[in-house]
């Protein structure tokens, strides 16, 4: 009792404007029966009002961490699910440039189209005709791209392969040609380059190249 009776006159000395909570009388109810409780007793309901708030203060703890977990998974969540789309439409973009340059290939699948065109790089890099020899080989079906990528439905995907000697070149000439068959109009790939010195001439050389392109195989093709 002394302890209760100390804790109201310091609650009447610092803050007075809590007595308004003993003038309650259901307050004044529970507090005349807290004070009829033998001392042991007080202990007890002290303790477990203690307790009570200790529990209560665990309680919001535990609530406040599982809403936070909670915002942070669904925000992790969200950032994967943006990556995966960027990345998607990173993939989508790569392969559209892909499939539009096989289709701007489609061309060269008309047998003699992709000789023609070999030869005329040779032309555009300043290279007499006569020093170009061309053999077409037989295209050869495949399902998959040199990139590894499955071939789309517009009709089944052709390799063809070319031979290319170039006779009496010089480096510009042969930079120039590089330049036209790899940066030109159509997607070719050097797959092979075998260069050695003219015997007859100093300062110039001769040239094997082989070129592989990949087409579309539609039925006007066919």
């Amino acid at each position: 009792m002394d302890s209760v009776a100390k804790f109201r006159v310091w609650v009447a000395e610092n803050a007075p404007m809590l007595q308004i909570v003993y003038q309650n009388k259901y307050v004044g109810m529970l507090y005349d029966h807290f004070a009829s409780l033998p001392a042991k007793d007080q202990r007890r309901v002290v303790a477990g009002g203690v307790a009570g708030v200790c529990l209560m203060i665990l309680g919001f703890l535990l609530i406040s961490y599982l809403s936070l977990w909670s915002t942070s998974r669904k925000t992790s969540q969200s950032y994967a699910m943006v990556n995966e789309l960027m990345q998607y439409e990173k993939e989508r973009k790569e392969k559209g440039v892909k499939i539009a340059a096989l289709e701007r290939n489609a061309l060269l699948a008309i047998p003699g189209r992709f000789r023609q065109y070999l030869v005329d790089a040779g032309r555009s890099a300043s290279i007499s005709a006569r020093m170009i020899k061309v053999e077409e080989k037989a295209s050869a079906k495949s399902s998959d791209t040199a990139d590894g990528e499955a071939s789309a439905d517009a009709g089944d995907l052709q390799t063809i392969e070319g031979t290319v000697r170039l006779e009496r070149i010089n480096l510009a000439q042969l930079k120039g040609y590089l330049q036209s068959v790899e940066f030109g109009s159509h997607r070719l790939q050097v797959t092979g380059v075998n260069i050695s010195n003219d015997t007859q001439i100093r300062g110039y050389m001769s040239v094997e190249l082989n070129v592989t392109a990949h087409v579309f195989q539609t039925t006007e093709n066919q």
